[in-house]
């Protein structure tokens, strides 16, 4: 209704400012819609953390130590003791020594000294010197000159010419462009694709996601080395081996054989047997036996049966019944309380108002006369792109798109309206 009230407001100034020049020229109406800023007031969620101190009982376990009194029977044993006699047989041994007559030989050893003959061959050694004749082939050294070639290898200067390339290059400055990549939340088509653990096809369904996309970017300058080689002609002195063979004398040593005699004497050994004799002494054990008569004691064991009388300790028992009391300690647990304060830590949420300027559209109708050169018009509901003119260049410009942003969250369900502190 509001859109209809303004429409006929601005329809109604149009027709009554229509001159007679212009009631012969045409027209037609076209909306625009128009951005204009507007102060408005937001409440921001804000959390703020305390520190609160609150009472709390605790409970401590006490151990307490008591008696308990129990009441027990027993049977204490009494003992009883008795003398009965008792009667048993037996062996008492006795002893009777006789004496018996033995004839022993003992025998005695005398010793006796005498000479033995011993008779022995023996080799005596007999040296016997003679000479013999030994011929030998001696070496006689004599001395030869003789020239021998020494190789000796030097180092010849030569002088080459030889082409190296050098840069002569510089540092230039190159423009470099750096793309702007942001996120743009897009809606993906569903695919199908196969899976490596089963193998087979699945379908992905579709959804949104956010997509790269390349908006804009900025030069940059960037700089960069850039080689230049140039060729010069460079002298090398290097070195090259070269081969002097020399004529060196040298005195050689060789030997003659040389045949000598002489005579060398030569002593042998030889052996002869030979008979010795010697007296020998020796002493020499002679057994003698004499014989003797010798009394030999011999004890003789009887055994006689006697009747022998003991008086054997016979202990009875006999149980008698008691009564005794214990005492039984015992542990009984108390929890006596406590009282401590804590310190709580908790999140309180506060709301800030903060004041932002809000985008409002408004729709604008013009007049464009039919004869004028063609413009793009948008629907109702569509912003347009007509630049306009003043200050409202700025504001048309910064919140183009706006309206794009708003059908896109409207389509998607995504509320971009700030959420309303409680209260307000």
């Amino acid at each position: 209704m509001k859109f209809m009230t303004a429409f006929v407001a601005i329809l109604t100034a149009f027709t009554s400012g229509v001159t007679a020049q212009e009631c012969c020229t045409s027209y037609r109406l076209v909306p625009q819609t128009v951005y204009e800023q507007q102060p408005c007031t937001v409440y921001r969620l804000n959390y703020e953390t305390q520190v609160v101190e609150r009472p709390v009982t605790t409970y401590r376990p006490v151990w307490e130590t008591k008696t308990q009194t129990r009441t027990y029977k027993v049977m204490r044993p009494v003992y009883e003791t008795e003398t009965r006699t008792e009667e048993y047989t037996v062996l008492r041994p006795v002893y009777e020594t006789e004496f018996r007559e033995e004839t022993v030989e003992r025998v005695t050893y005398e010793t006796e000294t005498r000479m033995r003959e011993e008779r022995r061959t023996v080799m005596r050694p007999v040296d016997e010197t003679s000479e013999r004749e030994e011929h030998r082939t001696v070496l006689r050294p004599y001395t030869e000159r003789q020239y021998r070639d020494e190789v000796e290898t030097r180092l010849r200067p030569v002088v080459t010419t030889e082409t190296q390339l050098q840069d002569h290059g510089s540092w230039q400055d190159f423009w470099k462009f750096e793309p702007r990549v942001c996120k743009r939340l897009r809606y993906l088509p569903g695919t199908c694709y196969c899976d490596q653990c089963t193998g087979r096809t699945t379908y992905r369904p579709g959804r949104f996601r956010f997509v790269d996309e390349v908006r804009g970017g900025r030069y940059s300058v960037e700089r960069q080395y850039v080689p230049n080689l140039v060729p010069h002609a460079v002298q090398r002195l290097h070195y090259e081996p070269e081969t002097i063979v020399t004529k060196v004398p040298v005195d050689v040593t060789k030997y003659e054989p040389v045949r000598e005699v002489r005579r060398v004497p030569v002593t042998q050994r030889r052996w002869v047997e030979e008979e010795q004799q010697r007296f020998v002494p020796e002493t020499v054990q002679k057994p003698v036996v004499q014989q003797y008569v010798r009394r030999v004691p011999v004890e003789k064991v009887t055994w006689k049966r006697e009747v022998v009388q003991r008086k054997v300790p016979v202990q009875r028992v006999r149980y008698i019944e008691e009564v005794r009391e214990e005492s039984i300690p015992y542990r009984v647990q108390k929890w006596v309380p406590e009282q401590k304060v804590e310190r709580v830590t908790r999140r309180v949420p506060t709301w800030e108002r903060v004041e932002q300027v809000r985008t409002v559209p408004r729709t604008v109708v013009s007049k464009v006369p039919l004869s004028s050169s063609p413009t793009i018009a948008e629907g109702p509901g569509e912003p347009s792109m007509t630049r306009s003119a003043g200050p409202s260049e700025t504001t048309g410009r910064t919140s183009s798109l706006r309206p794009i942003i708003e059908k896109q969250s409207s389509d998607l369900g995504i509320d971009l309206d700030p959420p309303t502190p409680p209260g307000r």
